[in-house]
């Protein structure tokens, strides 16, 4: 009777060894996947953070050449009423220009004529 109950408590001995065994390695094996999970995050955040620090840097570089895009275009702007304006005042010296050389041109043409005829 002894031994059969000590050959039980044997019996049941090892299947708690083994079932304990199975635990610990399940148990490992959750800690190794939490490990892995969690560096694969941890590089994840490291690269996003690398990712929006080359963005902002983009960004700030855009904004500065934003800035300077603006400052030509006024220039631009200014370059080019002067430049009308300077072309409105050649266009209407030329055409002053033009109306003396067409009335001295007329008058001449009218002084030959009257020379021809008289």
């Amino acid at each position: 009777d002894l031994k059969r109950a000590h050959a039980g408590l044997a019996s049941e001995k090892t299947t708690l060894e083994q079932s304990h065994g199975s635990l610990r390695e399940r148990v490992d094996r959750l800690e190794a996947a939490l490990t892995e999970h969690s560096d694969k995050h941890t590089r994840g955040v490291e690269e996003a953070k690398s990712k929006i620090e080359l963005v902002t840097s983009r960004l700030n570089t855009a904004e500065k050449q934003a800035v300077a895009v603006s400052d030509l275009q006024k220039e631009h702007d200014e370059h080019k009423i002067k430049t009308d304006t300077h072309h409105v005042s050649v266009r209407e010296r030329v055409d002053y220009l033009e109306r003396m050389m067409g009335d001295s041109f007329d008058r001449h043409a009218k002084e030959i004529e009257h020379k021809i005829k008289t």
